[in-house]
C-alpha cells in the first residue's frame, strides 16, 4: 500500500531534523546502529519519493526482533542507559517505517523530544543545552508544520515555535532556580 502522510518536501524536513536530533548519538552508539538508522531513513525518502508500497506487518516485526537483538549482543541487555538509548533510537528509526498516518507522525515527533533528553544523560553542558535548546525549537516547529492541515510558510511555523518557546522560558527559568539540585552525576 501506498501512503503519503507528508509530501516529500514535508517528509525531507522531518527526516533532516530527526538526523540533527540523533546526530551526538552516532558518535556514543554502535556504527552499525548508526549505519542502519542512515540507512532507514535514506530508504523511507525514496519510498515516498517513488511512490514505493511500505513494508508489511511481517516484516518490520522481523526488523524489530533484530533491532532487539543486535542491541541484546552488544550490550548484553537491553536496559541500562546505554542499551536503553540505543534500543530508543533504533525504535525512533524504526518508526519511520511504519509512518502510515498522522498519529505515527506525531508518535515519532514526540519520540525524537524523548531522545533529545536523553543527550544529557551523557553530557550536561552550555553547548549541550544550547544545542538541545535549538533542536527543541527546530523540533516544535516541524510539530507545528507537519500537524496544519493547510501547508503554511515555514517561517510562520518558525515565529509559532519561537513565541511558544519565549512564553515558556518564564517558567523554565524559576523552575531552574527552584528546583532542588541532586548532588553528583545524572
Amino acid at each position: 500500500m501506498t501512503v503519503r502522510v507528508v509530501d516529500h518536501h514535508r517528509l525531507l524536513l522531518l527526516l533532516s531534523v530527526m538526523l540533527l536530533v540523533l546526530a551526538p548519538h552516532f558518535l556514543i552508539l554502535p556504527w552499525l546502529e548508526s549505519v542502519a538508522v542512515i540507512t532507514i531513513g535514506l530508504w523511507r525518502w525514496q519510498v515516498s519519493r517513488l511512490g514505493w508500497r511500505l513494508p508489511g506487518t511481517i516484516v518490520r516485526v522481523m526488523l524489530t526482533v533484530l533491532a532487539l537483538i543486535l542491541i541484546f549482543a552488544k550490550f548484553g541487555s537491553v536496559t541500562g542507559r546505554d542499551a536503553g538509548i540505543a534500543l530508543l533510537v533504533a525504535m525512533l528509526a524504526l518508526k519511520l517505517i511504519e509512518l502510515r498516518q498522522q498519529r505515527d507522525l506525531l508518535v515519532l515527533i514526540f519520540m525524537a523530544y524523548f531522545v533529545l533528553v536523553t543527550h544529557f544523560l551523557y553530557h550536561q553542558t552550555i553547548a549541550m543545552a544550547a544545542y538541545v535548546f535549538v533542536m527543541a525549537a527546530m523540533l516544535m516547529t516541524l510539530h507545528i508544520q507537519l500537524t496544519h492541515h493547510h501547508a503554511q510558510p515555514l517561517r510562520s511555523s518558525l515565529k509559532t515555535a519561537a513565541l511558544l518557546l519565549s512564553q515558556a522560558l518564564p517558567l523554565m527559568l524559576v523552575l531552574f532556580i527552584l528546583f532542588p539540585r541532586l548532588p553528583g552525576p545524572i
